[in-house]
């Protein structure tokens, strides 16, 4: 239907239409795809708009109007490319904001609001697209069923060319269409979940502020001073570790990587060769004594077992003084500081370590910080702090001493002058575990020391119902590895006490919302890091269920094919009563109207045209009325009779149910 709504009409579209309309950008702020301003500015006038239309008296905006709002609308967009650069991502976000709320407040024919339902599953397509969080879950389940309601209601009035009767949409039974659609969508979704192929990256990326990072920062051959705190405040699991026998250690420092290079405030690793270690058993790997981080005694042996989330990819979080890697179907290469990568990622995202205890970590290999990388300013610093101070142990005291008395630790740094280790030093001295472990690093380094940036994790939480220990974005830490004999790298945390996480045990309150920070570590490591080696593992042990099925497959088969004759027979007969039933309880249940209504359509087939399945009553009132006047009368009465019953609970009686059978018999003539 093409022709301009009524003011009721229009009211009902739009109260139909608003509820998946203020649902489909909710989850924009939080993926960072839209600014909470913009969507805010967008459900207000949704909200204002659905407030009139129930009052009955919807919004209608001129064409004017919109055309002066456009022209407005395209100087602010100008501005935000030209100027704001905000990111594509996010200028599409409030382009569609804009043109969806604009559609929907001037809606006046059902073009217009198939156009405004297409920009409200542009809108869930972007939340959706944008999300990587569990509960991303959860709002397609919502918005599911509001667009299955929103699609039965909107199909339901548009059999009516005025004002449909009141309460008809609550009247609807939605819930019911709504939780078998999306019941059917589910079976059909995993499935095909399951057997696409992986892409690299399914989802779209919010623009990234200065301040912010992604998850990919979390492991890196590049680390950026002015991005580790936003990394420090993600609360986003990252690894999960199990000890033997819940023996959990008082702090749990793993080591990621060491960087040997700096300039202006970034840290590279350079000269790093790496070899493939090979393999034995279940993906077992020995460390050689030269890379071995276990130093002196042999102490006796421990081991933990590491479960990465999708966003830890490239590097192993091993303990010091780790002697042996399992890392079961992937292939592990070790650098000369004793780094350890990985080709590929774990068959199940999944590594265990064997290490030996050590009251003081010790990193292999000799790559160090050059002097040339130290600036000047830093220089000047540790030569007057470390004066009077004969031997490197002296050195190294003083230098801690110092960054621990003069020096505080935060997260929100704010913007550098210049050189950010120089503006930690001289001007803010203020700064987290990566401008300490920076400054410290490059001071040691002026004084002759061998020295480096090392990466990793520090403490973590003990989970929910079990004795596993969870790590966070806020466990990531820094430190230095510095070499005093030049033989061996000890480990140095200039970090104050309050910026250095710990092992923790978590209140009992905490406990109950870490469960949701587990769903959130399934869905990333099952869903968003299902990846090709997945798929192809889940098919390997598929096939390997039917293999061991197989003869209790053929012994199932041979018995249906002995008795497939009376099984054949018993089966049609059920389906043959349960047809007739079903016949029966629709027959019982068609009242007079329903009844006539349906019959009028068939004699509109048979009579002048075939009607598609969609077609609304409207069109059945036309054909009759291009028949004869007489006709189309007769044909009005009794559609009108059906839309009264149907959807006014109004019935027609015995009388009304007489004259309608009079009105088919004429038409039938």
């Amino acid at each position: 239907m093409t022709e301009p709504y009524t003011e009721g009409l229009r009211a009902a579209h739009q109260r139909a239409l608003f509820p998946l309309a203020a649902m489909a950008p909710a989850a924009l702020p939080w993926t960072g795809a839209a600014s909470a301003l913009a969507v805010g500015a967008y459900e207000a006038v949704v909200v204002g708009a659905w407030w009139s239309a129930r009052k009955g008296r919807p919004w209608r905006v001129s064409n004017a109007a919109l055309n002066v709002l456009a022209l407005v609308y395209v100087a602010w967009f100008f501005l935000e490319t030209r100027a704001l650069h905000q990111g594509l991502v996010r200028t599409a976000s409030n382009l569609l904001l804009f043109t969806a709320a604009a559609k929907l407040v001037s809606m006046k024919s059902r073009r217009e609001e198939n156009t405004a339902l297409l920009l409200c599953f542009f809108l869930a397509l972007d939340s959706a697209s944008t999300s990587t969080h569990v509960l991303s879950l959860f709002y397609l389940l919502i918005l599911a069923v509001l667009g299955f309601a929103t699609l039965a209601r909107l199909a339901v009035l548009s059999d009516f060319d005025a004002t449909p009767p009141g309460g008809l949409l609550r009247k609807l039974p939605t819930p019911a269409i709504s939780a078998a659609s999306v019941a059917a969508m589910g079976l059909v979704a995993v499935p095909l979940f399951m057997a696409f192929p992986r892409l690299q990256s399914p989802f779209a990326v919010a623009p990234i502020p200065k301040q912010a990072v992604d998850g990919s920062f979390f492991t890196s051959d590049r680390v950026d001073l002015e991005s580790f705190s936003s990394t420090k405040q993600s609360d986003r699991i990252l690894l999960r570790v199990r000890t033997p026998e819940g023996q959990l250690p008082d702090t749990l420092r793993l080591r990621e990587a060491t960087f040997n290079r700096y300039s202006r405030g970034h840290w590279i690793r350079e000269g790093m060769v790496a070899s493939r270690l090979p393999a034995g058993v279940e993906g077992r790997v020995e460390l050689a004594e030269r890379y071995s981080t276990a130093a002196g005694a042999r102490r006796p042996r421990a081991s933990l077992s590491v479960e990465t989330s999708s966003f830890t990819p490239g590097f192993l979080f091993v303990p010091y003084g780790t002697v042996a890697v399992s890392a079961p179907g992937s292939a592990v290469s070790i650098a000369t500081d004793a780094t350890l990568t990985y080709s590929g990622p774990p068959g199940d995202r999944r590594y265990s370590v064997e290490y030996r205890p050590q009251i003081e970590g010790s990193g292999p290999g000799r790559t160090s910080v050059p002097l040339h990388d130290v600036p000047p300013e830093v220089a000047t610093l540790a030569r007057r702090v470390a004066a009077g101070a004969r031997t490197p142990a002296e050195i190294a005291a003083r230098l801690v001493a110092f960054l621990d008395h003069g020096y505080t630790y935060r997260l929100d740094v704010p913007e550098a002058v210049g050189d950010p280790v120089v503006d930690f030093l001289t001007r803010t001295r203020a700064g987290h575990c990566e401008y300490f472990a920076s400054a410290l690093a490059l001071m040691l380094r002026s004084q002759g020391i061998p020295a480096r940036l090392a990466t990793g994790s520090l403490g973590g939480e003990i989970g929910p119902l079990s004795s596993e220990i969870l790590v966070r974005g806020d466990n990531l830490h820094a430190w230095v590895e510095a070499s005093l004999d030049g033989q061996k790298f000890g480990v140095f945390d200039p970090t104050p006490a309050e910026g250095r996480p710990r092992v923790v045990t978590v209140s009992l309150w905490r406990k109950i919302t870490q469960l949701g920070n587990e769903m959130e570590f399934f869905y990333d490591r099952n869903i968003l890091g299902f990846s090709t080696l997945e798929q192809v593992a889940l098919v390997e042990s598929a096939r390997e269920i039917l293999g061991r099925a197989d003869r209790a497959r053929r012994l199932a088969l041979e018995g249906v094919a002995a008795g497939r004759n009376g099984i054949a027979a018993l089966a049609a007969m059920v389906l043959g009563a349960l047809l007739a039933l079903i016949l029966l309880r629709r027959r019982k249940r068609l009242t007079p109207a329903v009844r006539a209504y349906l019959r009028l359509r068939r004699l509109h087939e048979r009579r002048i045209a075939p009607l598609p399945r969609s077609a609304a009553s409207g069109a059945v009132i036309r054909g009759f009325a291009g028949a004869g006047r007489a006709a189309g009368v007769a044909a009005r009465k009794i559609v009108e009779t059906y839309r009264a019953e149907a959807f006014g609970g109004v019935s027609p009686g015995p009388e009304g149910a007489r004259e309608l059978r009079r009105l088919l018999r004429e038409l039938a003539r």
